[in-house]
């Protein structure tokens, strides 16, 4: 069951419920308090609390003593404007008894879903969907999200949009407010946070002077998630590595418990990641201030958590990959951790790649577009056209080509691209939904917001984070707060300022990263120039797991064929295994299994029957109108 809270408006009053744990507690992750009729509750954790607690002016600095009590002083002292200035990973809901009002609100990057009904006779939030949907009297899925799913460009914790898997039932967007009793009954939005005001310009160019402007940030970001026990996940990259030993410093100075955990999945059998080892125990070797933990991960593979999958409101794109997570936060429970850090999302802003080939495209640079296409091919040892296509031509061209790439007779996975409706789709869905349309509009959306393709792209794939399937459902209820520094807006502001400034540099794949973490990474960690990836764990659990995915396919559920053609679809998995398809085609099959596993449980486990234990915290009366 997952912890959370749930605040109704009915009758009058104005009424407050924490979810309990399986002991019957409520979780640390949720507070709550109550001032002059005003209520305040939130899931999740601030960030920068002395950065807020100064631009409080009404009353002298004091100790707060939880989240909720800090944001409401907040807003009570600023109004709803203090809600943009709020950091943390955290759903909030706030009661104004004054104004009379019920205000919802999510971080930029929703670290916690929060959901919300406006009626007649209540107004509500809640943190989980079963609540809502049992003021319902019928329970319908909104096709629009379905189809939003389906037609992702990677695998989202929730689709950019209002709307919510379940018909009449909307979430609180991340980086928003909103409003519920303004005059006239009618419902108020109010946008927090935007991506494109909070670029941050590093004021240069070079690498190694951005990151002495970064590196405090990372720290900073670091510092603020260490809650008690804490452990790192350690794989032997740079990004992972650099918060483990950040983490490290900073415990070891008295940010949290001594000393800082780490847990590093090992393989013996699988040669390719294998060789990660070395990288593990370069940065373990001689280390005193690390307790560390290796867990040995050959038959961790993708794809088992489609036979026990954990319990979600909504569909999760990313259900096949849960395995590596899981094992990860098993060993947090055990050592009994409160926080796990990752070093998850750095990739969007220091992965610099040649997309400024399409911007000199646009300007019709194209003599300095073909020598800037020969020294990376040279370089990668690559044919030209396969970079002039992936970096030049497909960012310009993806939208409006998108017509001659949907072909209903196109049965080679390997053909599978962003742009292309896969196959196993019923043509009538397709065309109800406007699937064609939305992928246009999602590829648009990823290349032409801004000027710089680049930076277009950062922005989106940050976008695409927002949300937390597994932080939510799986390590909340277990009372663990999973924390993404990279992830903090400070450092992704920053960051996004590198995207627009640097030119790209053949060979060099996270420049300003390493350049801040030289001297503290081991020189083999800080100098590889690539990462192993996990293909060998998918496509052996892909085939360890095709007899669970086939018999979950024969035993969908009638909602799953009004969308798919069965026979297709299975055909389609047979062919997942063969050499060709690579992941990334396969990105569409994967979460369609996801969207069937969902399917088949919200059948098999009604949203009724999920709902959390609870207690009443609050059970306040409106004070009639002035």
């Amino acid at each position: 069951m997952a912890p959370g809270f749930t605040v109704i408006r009915r009758s009058g009053r104005i009424r407050a419920q924490v979810a309990l744990l399986h002991s019957g507690q409520p979780s640390g992750l949720t507070s709550w308090t109550r001032r002059n009729g005003d209520l305040a509750v939130l899931m999740g954790s601030l960030y920068y609390k002395q950065d807020l607690m100064a631009r409080i002016k009404s009353v002298p600095p004091v100790l707060y003593e939880n989240d909720a009590e800090l944001a409401l002083a907040a807003y009570r002292d600023m109004g709803i404007s203090a809600l943009d200035l709020l950091e943390g990973d955290f759903a909030l809901v706030i009661w104004d008894a004054k104004d009379r009002r019920l205000i919802g609100s999510r971080d930029p990057m929703g670290g916690y879903p929060l959901f919300w009904m406006n009626r007649p006779d209540r107004q509500l939030f809640s943190t989980e969907m079963s609540v809502l949907t049992a003021e319902q009297k019928s329970r319908h899925l909104n096709y629009e999200y379905i189809a939003e799913f389906l037609m992702a460009l990677m695998p989202h914790d929730e689709e950019p949009t209002e709307g919510c898997a379940y018909a009449e039932i909307l979430r609180v967007l991340p980086g928003t407010a909103v409003v519920m009793g303004v005059p006239g009954g009618e419902v108020a939005r109010r946008k927090c946070f935007d991506w494109t005001s909070k670029i941050a310009d590093p004021g240069s160019d070079v690498p190694e002077e951005i990151a002495e402007e970064y590196l405090p940030m990372l720290t900073a970001a670091t510092r603020e998630r260490i809650r008690g026990r804490t452990m790192a996940h350690l794989s032997g990259g740079i990004d992972s590595t650099s918060i483990s030993l950040l983490a490290r410093d900073l415990i070891r100075s008295g940010a949290g418990e001594y000393p800082l955990h780490t847990l590093s999945l090992v393989y013996e059998q699988l040669p390719l990641l294998s060789k990660e080892q070395l990288y593990i125990d370069a940065v373990l070797r001689g280390e005193g201030n690390i307790c560390a933990h290796k867990v040995a991960a050959d038959e961790v593979l993708f794809f088992d958590s489609f036979e026990d999958p954990p319990l979600y409101d909504e569909p999760y794109g990313g259900l096949w990959s849960i395995p590596i997570s899981r094992c990860t936060l098993d060993a947090a429970v055990q050592e009994r951790c409160l926080t796990l850090l990752t070093g998850l999302g750095a990739d969007e802003v220091h992965v610099f790649q040649p997309y400024y080939l399409a911007d000199l495209l646009r300007s019709r640079r194209l003599r300095e577009t073909w020598r800037q296409v020969h020294i990376w091919a040279h370089t990668y040892n690559r044919d030209p056209w396969s970079i002039l296509q992936q970096y030049g031509v497909e960012p310009i061209t993806s939208a409006w080509r998108l017509p001659l790439f949907h072909r209903r007779n196109e049965k080679r996975l390997s053909r599978q691209t962003d742009a292309t409706i896969p196959q196993w789709i019923r043509p009538g869905f397709a065309r109800r939904n406007e699937l064609r349309e939305r992928t246009t509009a999602n590829l648009q959306r990823r290349y032409r917001r801004c000027s710089q393709t680049a930076l277009s792209l950062a922005i989106d794939l940050i976008e695409q984070r927002a949300g937390d399937t597994f932080r939510w459902s799986v390590g909340a209820p277990l009372g663990i707060s999973i924390a993404h520094p990279f992830l903090d807006p400070r450092v992704l502001a920053l960051g996004l300022g590198m995207q627009a400034r640097i030119r790209p540099v053949p060979g060099r794949i996270k420049p300003v990263l390493a350049a801040a973490m030289e001297g503290t990474l081991p020189e083999i960690v800080l100098t590889r120039k690539t990462k192993v990836g996990f293909d060998e764990v998918y496509y052996l659990g892909l085939a360890r797991n095709e007899p669970v995915l086939q018999k979950l396919i024969r035993q969908a559920p009638g909602d799953a064929w009004e969308m798919f053609d069965p026979d297709t679809l299975s055909s389609a998995l047979e062919q997942a295994g063969l050499v060709g398809a690579t992941p990334r085609n396969l990105q569409r099959l994967n979460i369609t299994l996801s969207l069937i596993s969902w399917l088949s449980t919200e059948n098999e486990i009604p949203l009724s029957s999920r709902r959390s234990q609870s207690t009443n915290i609050a059970d306040i009366a409106e004070s009639p109108p002035a």
